[in-house]
């Protein structure tokens, strides 16, 4: 299965926006990562602000990259583009 990281910070409104409708995301694994408590994980991964989503495969293979806030249509589009 897929993976959906949601890299931010708990002083990211943006980012706490955004939860809401990662919640309701069933296709695929969503992972949060808090870019001051894992920053490795975050620099791993090429963050450089948040929220940024990225949707990996099973090897953690970028498969998508979104920087910004988003809504739930671009939500979808953007798991649609890697289905």
């Amino acid at each position: 299965m897929k993976t959906l990281y949601k890299f931010g910070a708990s002083w990211c409104s943006p980012c706490q926006a955004m939860d809401p409708l990662l919640a309701e995301i069933d296709q695929l694994n969503v992972v949060k990562v808090d870019i001051e408590q894992e920053p490795e994980k975050a620099q791993a991964f090429g963050v450089r602000s948040v929220p940024t989503l990225i949707i990996v495969d099973e090897n953690e293979n970028p498969l998508a990259v979104r920087a910004g806030g988003i809504n739930r249509h671009q939500l979808q589009q953007l798991i649609r583009s890697v289905s």
